[in-house]
């Protein structure tokens, strides 16, 4: 209930005044009015240095999340103009892949020392192996592995003799013929040979081939001789296909993989 002032009469049935109409007493502070916001024109602080009401702020969760927020869409733009600089520049070429060039580690020779052995190998005697392909034996020459001793007879053109052994042989091919060679071969080992398994004849032509073909059934085939024993001893003929005029030379081989020595039949 509001208290008139001194000197009026009480009215119990007077009206109240809305707040805010009534002024407030000298050094007080007004009332703010209905809608008024707290700290506007009609809020003051009743005296210097009264504390001020607070201030809404945002919390520190929302803070997190605008800056987070604010993070992404920086990046987002940062790699969206990355990528249209991307699309605007050439794409660079892949480095190839080379295998890596080793230094030679060959010490270079002194010239001197290059002369030298220069000199002592064209004054070196010649003295060059026999059998081999640049110095043949002569057809006929007796020569020995240690286990087969073995010698080669005269070449000759075969067919009619091959012709007449087997009616069933036939003729050599265009350009080609056939030739026995005579082979005397005897066995020298500790245990037993035989000739046409551990002793192979063919011909090397001129023109740096090998032939090995065979001419059918022949006469005398060393193949027909059985097991030697020491000292025993095989004859018999080989035959090979050759071009026609047998130009080349003949080998003679012992063993699997054993030495191979050439023969000449030129005279």
């Amino acid at each position: 209930m509001t208290t008139p002032p001194e000197g009026h009469p009480t009215n119990p049935y007077a009206p109240v005044p809305p707040p805010g109409s009534v002024p407030p007493p000298y050094g007080a502070a007004p009332v703010p009015s209905y809608g008024d916001p707290v700290g506007g024109p009609g809020y003051q602080p009743s005296f210097p240095g009264a504390p001020q009401p607070p201030r809404r702020g945002l919390k520190g969760w929302q803070v997190a999340a605008i800056a987070t927020t604010t993070g992404v869409l920086g990046l987002a733009v940062g790699i969206g103009i990355g990528s249209a600089g991307d699309d605007d520049a050439p794409a660079a070429a892949p480095t190839p892949i080379a295998r890596t060039e080793e230094p030679s580690a060959e010490p270079a020779e002194d010239d001197a020392t290059e002369a030298a052995d220069d000199e002592a190998a064209e004054g070196a005697p010649a003295d060059e192996e026999e059998g081999t392909r640049s110095n043949p034996y002569p057809v006929g020459t007796p020569v020995t592995d240690g286990e087969w001793e073995v010698t080669l007879g005269g070449p000759r053109e075969g067919w009619s003799e091959i012709e007449a052994e087997n009616q069933f042989n036939e003729a050599p091919a265009e350009g080609t013929e056939f030739y026995l060679v005579p082979v005397t071969a005897t066995y020298l080992g500790d245990e037993t040979g035989l000739p046409w398994m551990d002793l192979s004849v063919q011909f090397v032509g001129s023109d740096a081939r090998t032939y090995t073909d065979s001419c059918g059934v022949i006469p005398g085939d060393l193949m027909d001789v059985d097991e030697l024993y020491e000292g025993g001893v095989a004859e018999g003929n080989i035959c090979v296909a050759v071009p026609e005029g047998a130009d080349g030379l003949w080998t003679l081989s012992t063993g699997w993989g054993g030495n191979t020595v050439f023969f000449t039949a030129a005279d």
